[in-house]
């Protein structure tokens, strides 16, 4: 979350954060914030529905305005990094009909994210799939 809130402060400090730049990380700070609570039971449930909005309005952004030229900045690939690498170690048990939709949203946004870390030209990328078993 610091890494996160951190490239916020320097992208706008410096002045240089574009509108798409604003917008993604806020929309990587919501989702950091939505993979930011504990649960146990059935109250997982509303931070599973949480969870999967938030990713699905990250990916969808970035499909619609993340092209072949589009540039990304290293601090939006690193908050990048951070968010795939707390979704690539979340885990979670529950029925397949209830994790399926969790799961799904989880590997599009990983995807998603990787191709940001790609584009910001990081060395390292955070990638995973996620199953159910």
């Amino acid at each position: 979350m610091k890494q996160l809130i951190l490239a916020f402060v320097i992208l706008f400090a410096a002045g240089k954060a574009s509108a798409l730049e604003t917008r993604l990380i806020n929309l990587l700070l919501d989702a950091r914030e939505a993979y930011g609570w504990d649960c146990t039971g059935a109250a997982c449930r509303e931070v599973w529905k949480n969870q999967i909005r938030t990713l699905n309005r990250l990916t969808n952004f970035v499909d619609l305005n993340v092209f072949d030229e589009t540039e990304i900045s290293a601090s939006i690939g690193k908050s990048a990094y951070s968010l795939a690498d707390v979704i690539c170690r979340t885990k979670a048990t529950a029925p397949y009909q209830i994790l399926h939709p969790l799961v799904t949203a989880e590997n599009r946004a990983l995807h998603r994210l990787a191709t940001l870390q790609k584009k910001a030209k990081l060395k390292g990328i955070r990638d995973c799939e996620k199953i159910i078993r």
